[in-house]
């Protein structure tokens, strides 16, 4: 696969992912510095120096993975520091996120972070792919205290609206 056919991730372009990767988890240090060498590599899609530093591969793998285990269920990591969120924005507009293609629990989690923006009251409506995704996420998002309004099938994936209680 050419750098060109790499897969955008979420309707996201590569550089929002990898800019969004490094200031949530490496500048917010959730995961150590000794990381960032790689996961620009990775950004740059060089190739040659991923292969050759294959074990940094796998020490951020395993950061990951640690950090994640570590996750309570509050969704917030032991490290990560409490923050005052800001509301998106004091519109009446629905908020719309495209998490297909998203793997869970990442989708919920992506799904977490953009109702711990909003205010109460507030809706977001987010699309997601068939079979766990939809099983998962509203379950999830109930479980939490917010209310589903609506939840429809838009052929392959569902339209699923969310009121933050």
């Amino acid at each position: 696969m050419s750098k060109d056919q790499w897969p955008a991730t979420c309707g996201e372009s590569d550089d929002a992912v990898f800019q969004s990767f490094l200031q949530h988890f490496i500048e917010a240090v959730l995961i150590g510095q000794e990381h960032s060498p790689i996961v620009e590599a990775a950004h740059d899609k060089k190739r040659d120096q991923l292969l050759a530093g294959i074990g940094a591969v796998f020490a951020l793998a395993e950061s990951v993975k640690s950090l994640y285990g570590s996750m309570g269920n509050s969704l917030r990591f032991p490290a990560e520091k409490e923050k005052k969120s800001e509301p998106l924005a004091p519109v009446a507009a629905v908020l719309e996120k495209d998490y297909r293609g998203v793997a869970c629990p990442m989708n919920f989690v992506k799904v977490k972070l953009d109702l711990s923006r909003l205010k109460q009251g507030d809706r977001i409506k987010v699309l997601l792919d068939d079979g766990k995704p939809i099983e998962s996420v509203p379950r999830s998002v109930a479980a939490e205290g917010h209310r589903i309004q609506e939840q429809t099938r838009e052929g392959d994936h569902w339209s699923v609206v969310i009121e933050k209680a």
